[in-house]
């Protein structure tokens, strides 16, 4: 169809029908000019969640559109396939900090250990919403290599990676966190405070058992 629109409206609808035939027609579409039906065409593969869609995904990281590559990242978080990881730990570099965060939430979807140092890495990028994510997906890998890292990320200057971070370390939950969260019971902010306690919690559960 000419309109864009039609053509984003299709993707959307194949997404829903989710057939073999759906499949292709949505993998065609990621060659659409227009950015708003690759990224709903991304979007819907990632709902279907089939391998066929895979590598269509990861080229796609490599996108002009910010948006599709980050759209991209996101599906392939939610398909949760091992072909994306390295792909993806690259996305933690690119040039787009909405990328970057889509990235990082992608591999604590998946959920593997080959992205912690990558991630260790990301706890240090300029934007705090990207360390934030950073610091989540190392809570969902649920890692001990990461405690001093998380420890360390207590100290962030924003309280969205403060709270990332005690909420990290109450999933780890191991007790070398104890001392350091104690201290933020006395945070400035009051979600900090409310999570540095609900986090030491988690941490003395797990060590009555």
């Amino acid at each position: 169809d000419p309109d864009y629109s039609v053509r984003k409206m299709a993707a959307e609808a194949m997404g829903e029908i989710g057939t073999e035939v759906a499949i292709d027609r949505l993998i065609k579409s990621l060659d659409d000019p227009d950015y708003s039906v690759r990224k709903m065409a991304a979007e819907a593969m990632g709902e279907i969640g089939a391998e066929a869609t895979i590598d269509p995904l990861i080229k796609l990281l490599d996108d002009p559109d910010l948006s599709v590559r980050g759209r991209a990242a996101e599906a392939l978080g939610k398909i949760g396939t091992e072909m994306a990881i390295e792909p993806l730990i690259k996305s933690l570099d690119d040039p787009e900090s909405s990328v970057r965060e889509r990235a990082a939430e992608a591999l604590g979807e998946i959920g593997t250990e080959m992205a912690i140092e990558p991630l260790i890495k990301s706890l240090d990028d300029p934007e705090s919403f990207v360390r934030g994510r950073a610091v989540s997906a190392l809570g969902e890998i649920g890692t001990e290599m990461a405690i001093e890292p998380l420890i360390k990320s207590l100290d962030d200057e924003d309280y969205y990676v403060r709270i990332s971070a005690t909420e990290a370390l109450g999933k780890i939950a191991s007790e070398v966190a104890i001392e350091p969260l104690t201290k933020y019971l006395d945070d400035e902010d009051y979600y900090v405070r409310e999570s540095a306690a609900d986090a030491l919690g988690k941490i003395g559960q797990r060590s009555h058992y």
